[in-house]
């Protein structure tokens, strides 16, 4: 228990916006990572533009509390904030989540793990991308990597990776 903050967090405590547009098949993977993960997380909602995707989300109410908007307005920033309003103000912990992000199995129950260990005054964290799928990463990004501390944060949002 993080000591210090007098806060014992547990899986419950966080709940994740996923912004997504016309991937079903990606949210699907996205959701089944979430339902098996060790530790059972708190609301998850689904934020869609394009195409109405609910059909992929709704299967998951039974191993989830999960919720699915469609958004109007397309545009992850759209999304998200539509998501954040869906949240109780009493929801201590936020994740955002892209829309092709495998979690392992054990992911939330190290975040947690983290959340419990961390100083008082610290504002947030990120996952770290382990998997690329043989993908080569963008000029900026691995620039970035050189140029930037590994698991820097910056005012921005944008975390630098640990790897």
């Amino acid at each position: 228990m993080n000591e210090t903050a007098g806060v014992e967090y547990t899986g419950s405590d966080i709940s994740f916006v996923i912004p997504t547009r016309d991937r079903p098949e990606k949210v699907h993977a996205t959701l089944t990572a979430l339902a098996t993960q060790s530790v059972r997380c708190g609301k998850v909602i689904v934020a869609a533009s394009g195409s109405d995707i609910s059909s992929v989300v709704f299967p998951f109410q039974g191993q989830l509390d999960v919720t699915y908007i469609h958004c109007d307005e397309p545009g992850q920033i759209a999304q998200r904030n539509r998501g954040l309003k869906l949240l109780d103000p009493k929801v201590k912990l936020v994740g955002f989540l892209d829309d092709d992000i495998i979690l392992e199995s054990d992911a939330l129950g190290n975040i947690v793990s983290f959340w419990n260990h961390v100083e008082p005054n610290t504002a947030g964290i990120s996952f770290n991308v382990v998997k690329k799928n043989g993908r080569r990463l963008p000029l900026w990004r691995r620039t970035a990597e050189k140029l930037v501390p590994p698991g820097r944060v910056f005012m921005s949002g944008f975390s630098a990776p640990t790897e």
